[in-house]
């Protein structure tokens, strides 16, 4: 009797039991494995690290009874990793028909919602931190650099800007024009990530199109029509008035100039230091006419004369004598052959203005026309500008020219290498002349020509130095240099019995240009 009820009481304690059984168990039947995987594990939510910091988030912390149901730290929490041990699990011969696998009971967390507060707010700082570092790093003026054309483009795939951030970073570069293209390329790279739908072409399709120098050709604009055809007519009220009379002017080619100075010296000394006076006077002309029609043909001309006196002491015959007698006149006519050398023909003339007579006598030895020099040549001139077109001149070659001397007085014929009972004489051979002129300083000028003729039995050579001193507007002096050779004159020479000549002459005085 004993045991019979033993064994009723341990079967009554086992009913028990079994009857207290959890609800949420579950049977796990062979072909149900699939089921069993994804229902067997409980849903596992993030953790509060990992919570997202926005203001949905932060709001839904606030609640005091919020509370988060976690596995215990025996469970994994990763969902993935719980899956592939789940699957691999399942996949074993282990698990029989009729296996029960329960589910344990989550543990329940409480979350505080300051603590939460705080380490969103310190995420916020970090990040306003780092924006705040980028801002300084940045120049205050923005000057205006092509880089940043691909900023304002339309938005445009770069291969650059791509590998320019995949392989370097900011502190790989020192100079700031480096890191502004890094800064480029990382902001390009930015849109690409986060805004790919706005990026509709490639930097390929776009060099395919072609750039704007490609479009510029040298044809020019071809209208297809008249602008006077399009336009509408309008009838206006017309009125003619008979005062206004249409004048058409050709343009001037022609450039005139001229210089006249006129310089006087004088100087007095007592019996008892010399008992000296001289008075002198220097005067010249110069006078130039150029016409150049802009295209090919040139034609210069020019006139120079000189005229100087000075008290003739110890002449008997006449108070003052003559040191500077000289009249000279210059044509030239080029036509362009190429860039500055022409194809000329220069004439030049030279006599005396006044008469010149033997000290103490009435014996006249020059005169004007006594002689008259006059060259004709043909040749090639060449102009130059060379100093920075400060000195600029003109060279005339003629490899054959025309010379001919003429002396009106037939007593001075002779004299001049004319022969008896001639009064003229007509030689043939090559010529030279040099014009040039250089501002040496701003108020010194430096003028020059030289002439060289010959016919093969006698030669000539003249060289002739001007250094004009401005003082003032209307003041001026005057240094004057003229070595001249003729051995055309067999009568000429001088003490050494040479054929040279020398003439220099130093005067101040009053200048006029127009």
């Amino acid at each position: 009797m004993n045991r019979i009820c033993t064994v009723l009481v341990a079967f009554f304690i086992c009913l028990c039991a079994f009857s207290q059984a959890p609800l949420d168990t579950a049977v796990v039947q062979k072909d149900s494995l699939a089921a069993a995987r994804k229902d067997s594990l409980p849903t596992l939510p993030s953790r509060p690290d990992s919570l997202a910091v926005d203001s949905l988030a932060v709001d839904s912390l606030f609640n005091d009874s919020a509370a988060v149901a976690l596995p215990p730290d025996t469970l994994v929490t990763d969902s993935l990793l719980a899956d592939s041990l789940l699957t691999d699990s399942l996949q074993k011969d282990s698990l029989l028909k009729d296996t029960i696998i329960s589910e344990r009971p989550p543990v329940i967390i409480k979350i505080d919602p300051l603590d939460t507060i705080r380490r969103a707010y310190m995420h916020r700082i970090e990040k306003l931190a780092l924006k705040r570092d980028s801002v300084a790093n940045t120049p205050a003026v923005v000057e205006l650099d092509a880089y940043y054309y691909r900023l304002i483009l339309p938005p445009t795939l770069y291969k650059k800007a791509v590998h320019g951030v995949l392989t370097t970073r900011d502190s790989c570069f020192t100079d700031q024009k480096t890191q502004r293209i890094h800064a480029i390329h990382h902001a390009l790279f930015r849109a690409y990530v986060q805004y790919p739908w706005l990026v509709q072409q490639t930097e390929d399709e776009l060099s395919n199109v072609g750039t704007l120098r490609n479009d510029i050709t040298g044809q020019s604009i071809q209208n297809a029509g008249k602008l006077s055809e399009k336009l509408v007519e309008v009838d206006l009220p017309t009125e003619i008035v008979d005062t206004v009379q249409v004048q058409t002017r050709r343009p001037n080619f022609w450039a005139t100039s001229g210089r006249g100075t006129f310089n006087f010296s004088q100087s007095y000394s007592s019996d008892n230091w010399g008992g000296t006076r001289s008075y002198s006077g220097l005067s010249t002309l110069d006078l130039t006419a150029n016409f150049n029609n802009q295209r090919k043909i040139l034609w210069n001309n020019s006139l120079n004369a000189r005229l100087g006196f000075q008290n003739a002491r110890g002449d008997s015959r006449r108070a003052f004598r003559p040191t500077d007698n000289s009249l000279r006149i210059n044509s030239n006519i080029g036509y362009q052959a190429w860039k500055k050398l022409y194809y000329s023909s220069d004439v030049t003339m030279n006599t005396k203005i006044v008469p010149q007579y033997n000290t103490g006598t009435d014996v006249c030895n020059s005169d004007f026309l006594s002689p008259l020099d006059m060259t004709v040549g043909v040749g090639l001139k060449l102009t130059f500008s060379i100093f920075k077109k400060k000195f600029n001149g003109t060279i005339q070659m003629s490899p054959v020219s025309y010379q001919m001397r003429y002396v009106q007085r037939e007593r001075l014929a002779t004299g001049f290498g004319v022969r008896p009972g001639h009064q003229s004489y007509h030689k043939w051979g090559p010529s030279l002349n040099a014009n040039a002129s250089w501002p040496l300083a701003k108020n010194i000028n430096w003028s020059t020509r030289f002439t060289w003729n010959s016919n093969l039995s006698y030669t000539s050579f003249q060289w002739e130095n001007n250094f004009s001193f401005q003082v003032s507007k209307y003041i001026n002096a005057t240094l004057h240099i003229y070595p001249r050779y003729d051995d055309s004159n067999p009568g000429a020479k001088n003490k050494n019995g040479r054929y040279f000549f020398f003439k220099e002459s130093l005067s101040m005085g009053m200048n006029y240009s127009f």
